[in-house]
């Protein structure tokens, strides 16, 4: 027989892969497959699904008691360490003291190669179908669920603490290997395929990696044929090459949780990286800038220094008139005074031209002549 596997897992539309509870497990050597869903209201759920996903793949039998009772405490264990970090909130430490068990859905698949067939277990609302060679229609269906099957928020589980005891009877079905399609799902998928079997089996047969996945969950998402809720599907391909060995075609595109949670902390760790240096370098960018601005300040940007320079500037003018004034006022004074001496030297000399001419005009006159100038008295006087 040959077996081509193909895996796929997303959580809800508004979480990261880190809070996804679905997860699934694959050992080849065993031939052992497993998916399982963490409730989402429980204790620590998505460490007990991976827990009874592993455990379960990883044991070459299926032994029920024995198989609950090792994954009880190894989940144990590992609350325990987290309980105890120091950075542990005290509701958490609350729901640790009082007990709280984590609760999950289970489906196991196993291949016997020395039986040439096929046992499976299966509890709760996840589920296996079957689909045979060219066919459209599901030929096996296991769960829990007993039928009209209804999905609610009740689901039977396993549960973590032994305490609380697990809800509702496992499920076996065990046939002999034959040609055809394996389908695990948890509960959101699950249903989503018991309504329209043949597009979503097309669909299904469409997807070959995560990228093709999260596109055909968003566009069932989107228009509501598919409920927002984290979604994980394996799919297990069994074609006969008439031999009796098990094996694997490859490459098997099985994506698994904790490497898309791995990938997932990559990028924001790169992410905030960015910001950091972006938001550093805006800021040394702030900081120089400031800085040039304290030491070299712009004349456009300071106002009152422009201002006081203009007054300044004004003022300088006003002296310099001031000074060209009052230049021009002593021009002005000095040559008046000179206008002024020489119009008095010019008197002068006019008044003494004429005096000259009077005393050479005196003889002319008669004696019978009066006059009031002293002077011709004094002269007539002698006579």
């Amino acid at each position: 027989m040959k077996i081509k596997i193909k895996g796929f897992i997303t959580s809800k539309k508004s979480e990261l892969y880190s809070d996804c509870a679905d997860n699934y497990a694959v050992n080849r050597e065993h031939n052992k497959f497993a998916i399982s869903d963490g409730v989402s209201k429980s204790f620590f759920p998505k460490v007990w699904s991976d827990i009874l996903v592993k455990k379960y793949v990883n044991q070459k039998d299926w032994k029920n008691e024995e198989f609950i009772i090792e994954c009880q405490k190894e989940w144990q264990s590992k609350i325990d360490e987290i309980v105890n970090q120091p950075e542990t909130k005290w509701f958490t430490k609350s729901q640790y003291n009082r007990k709280d068990p984590a609760l999950a859905t289970f489906v196991g698949l196993q291949f016997i190669e020395s039986e040439q067939k096929w046992i499976a277990q299966a509890l709760g609302d996840s589920f296996l179908f079957f689909i045979p060679k060219d066919s459209n229609k599901i030929e096996i269906q296991l769960s829990s669920k007993v039928d009209p099957i209804v999905f609610d928020n009740f689901p039977d589980y396993f549960s973590s603490i032994s305490i609380h005891p697990q809800k509702g009877k496992v499920k076996i079905k065990e046939r002999p290997m034959v040609e055809g399609t394996f389908y695990l799902m948890t509960d959101a998928l699950a249903e989503w395929f018991i309504q329209d079997t043949e597009q979503a089996i097309q669909k299904l047969k469409n997807i070959q990696n995560q990228e093709q996945f999260l596109v055909t969950i968003e566009d069932e998402r989107n228009t509501n044929r598919l409920n927002d809720d984290d979604s994980a599907v394996l799919i297990i391909d069994i074609s006969d090459d008439n031999k009796k060995e098990f094996t694997y075609s490859e490459p098997n595109e099985v994506v698994y949780l904790s490497d898309l949670i791995k990938k997932e902390t990559e990028e924001i760790e790169e992410s905030k990286k960015k910001e950091t240096s972006l938001s550093e370098s805006s800021s040394n960018s702030n900081t120089e800038e400031n800085k040039s601005e304290q030491e070299e300040p712009s004349k456009d940007d300071n106002p009152v220094n422009e201002t006081t320079k203009e007054i300044v500037e004004q003022s300088t003018e006003i002296v310099k008139s001031n000074d060209t004034i009052s230049e021009t006022n002593n021009d002005e004074e000095t040559k008046s005074n000179e206008t002024e001496n020489l119009k008095e030297e010019s008197t002068d000399n006019s008044s003494n031209i004429s005096d000259e001419k009077q005393e050479e005009k005196l003889p002319e006159q008669t004696p019978n002549e009066t006059t009031d100038n002293p002077k011709t008295k004094s002269i007539f006087d002698k006579f």
